[in-house]
């Protein structure tokens, strides 16, 4: 289970975004025990939106490397 719920988490984002403070201070406003956590939710949301708050790394991972076209030409292959 989520220690944090998504609605805290957007509104910290939306409140970084909005230039409120920031990871350490908005990490104490909010009761955030590591200011890191804030910096992670940050660029989660900046790179996949509010699904980003929902997911874990792995998946965030997996996502990103499921999008990434790979070359698997003939030619590819052989300068490998």
């Amino acid at each position: 289970m989520a220690k944090y719920s998504l609605e805290l988490k957007k509104k910290v984002v939306e409140a970084y975004h909005r230039g409120e403070g920031s990871y350490c201070f908005l990490a104490q406003k909010y009761g955030i025990t590591n200011k890191r956590q804030v910096l992670n939710w940050v660029h989660s949301y900046d790179a996949f939106g509010c699904e980003g708050l929902m997911r874990s790394r792995k998946k965030q991972m997996q996502s990103v490397l499921d999008t990434t076209p790979v070359d698997t030409s003939a030619e590819h292959i052989k300068q490998l």
